[in-house]
């Protein structure tokens, strides 16, 4: 059952992906990995002692068969890069998140899609702008990531909810853990309108600051475009904008007053080169997309909705393709 022995190389403490993958690069196999000695783990490019012995304590502690049962029953899935049913956009990253939890659905690969994010304080300003851009997209079949925070995040995938389209929220926490609490409704409706709750954090992973850089890498490598609604100057939303160009996608910004704190990093961005958005028929315009065409993929996504929820559950009962 390879698949388990997945589920463990997943968990390895403090393992970075691109150590994982260079381990998966050597061996082949999360199994090959699990079966292997420690003269072979020192034949791997990159990986110390400390990492050799945290491999061989990660053993001891880590029962295969039962752990794996416990994500099999929990309805959660557990899909890693291996796996046809991982994410196109993350693997393009230079360093791929080697697994994700996921409940509900993941992004569909051939829809567009644009992370909207900004300040956990908004202003009334960023609140319409907010539903505007996001409501709008959403109609047209936009998929929206975002992280379900409060303020700008939070409220563009409601707008998105309430316009009928799909949103998917990556968390800096575990799937089973709604944050903020606050937001519990909505982490309901995402599931409940065929969207999805995404984090790389094993189950019951409480939030914590250092886990939302690896969030916002996420967040941005799931979309094709980063739209960024109010942040101050130093500000989670502009490190998500960093990681986007560093990504090679699109950043746009909303513009606002340059007497207002909350838009010092909108137009900051503006001032660094990126895009202006002034309406969502913007975003559309960069995406390269007619309205028609976009309505019409949305539909297919509907109509293939059944079919991939049903490939999605099998995934963490199956073997991944070779």
């Amino acid at each position: 059952m390879h698949k388990a022995y997945q589920y463990w190389l997943g968990h390895l403490p403090a393992f970075s992906n691109k150590k994982i993958q260079a381990l998966i690069n050597y061996f082949g196999s999360a199994y090959h990995v699990y079966c292997s000695s420690e003269a072979e783990y020192r034949k791997v490019k990159g990986l110390q002692e400390k990492d050799i012995r945290f491999i061989n304590q990660h053993k001891i502690n880590w029962n295969v068969d039962k752990e794996f049962e416990k994500i099999k029953n929990s309805g959660v899935n557990y899909i890693t890069i291996e796996d046809s049913a991982y994410p196109e956009r993350l693997k393009r990253l230079v360093n791929p998140p080697y697994a994700l939890f996921v409940k509900g659905q993941l992004p569909f690969d051939h829809i567009p899609a644009v992370a909207v994010i900004g300040s956990r304080i908004c202003s009334e300003y960023g609140k319409k702008a907010a539903r505007e851009f996001s409501s709008r997209l959403a109609l047209r079949g936009i998929q929206i990531i975002s992280g379900m925070a409060r303020g700008i995040d939070g409220i563009s995938q409601k707008s998105a909810i309430d316009a009928g389209g799909m949103t998917f929220a990556v968390l800096g926490s575990g799937v089973d853990i709604c944050y903020p609490k606050e937001n519990i409704l909505l982490y309901e409706n995402i599931l409940n309108k065929n969207g999805g709750i995404i984090s790389q954090f094993p189950l019951g992973t409480v939030p914590k600051p250092c886990y939302f850089p690896v969030r916002n890498e996420i967040i941005s490598g799931l979309a094709d475009m980063i739209l960024v609604i109010e942040a101050k100057e130093k500000s989670g939303s502009l490190i998500t904008a960093d990681l986007a160009l560093e990504q090679g996608k699109e950043v746009f910004a909303v513009p606002g007053r340059v007497t207002d704190a909350l838009s010092v990093g909108c137009n900051r961005l503006l001032k660094q080169g990126a895009g202006v958005a002034l309406s969502a028929e913007d975003i559309l315009e960069e995406l390269g997309f007619f309205k028609e065409h976009i309505m019409d993929m949305s539909k297919k996504a509907n109509i293939s909705l059944e079919s991939k929820e049903n490939m999605v559950s099998l995934i963490h009962i199956s073997e991944p393709t070779r």
